[in-house]
């Protein structure tokens, strides 16, 4: 994607969709470990990576070199905030992306 396409995708997604997408494309994250995310795992400036969602169940990553930090920007560190508001400030044990009603991670 060019960085216009980027620009553009980030301004049409819903809150919880571009949260999704920043993790993504400017912290690097791979799918698997955005949804395993907990509020706990969000530090002012990182993201502590140390588990990770494959086929529903969470496990821990294969290799150490995948036990990792991944940076936030400030404007990815304004969604966060932006979204954990929306979610209702919850606990630091629960899930940033928490499974829809249903179905199990």
């Amino acid at each position: 994607m060019t960085a216009d396409q980027v620009i553009l995708m980030f301004s049409v997604l819903d809150l919880r969709e571009l949260l999704i997408a920043k993790l993504g494309v400017l912290a690097g994250m791979r799918p698997g470990e955005i949804f395993a995310l907990d509020w706990s795992s969000l530090e002012q400036e990182y993201a502590n990576i140390r588990q990770g969602v494959y086929r529903g169940h969470i496990d821990t990553p294969k290799t150490h070199r995948s036990i990792r930090r991944a940076a936030l920007a400030e404007g990815l560190r304004q969604t966060i905030e932006l979204w954990r508001t929306a979610s209702g400030n919850p606990p630091p044990t629960a899930w940033v992306f928490p499974p829809k009603r249903g179905r199990r991670r």
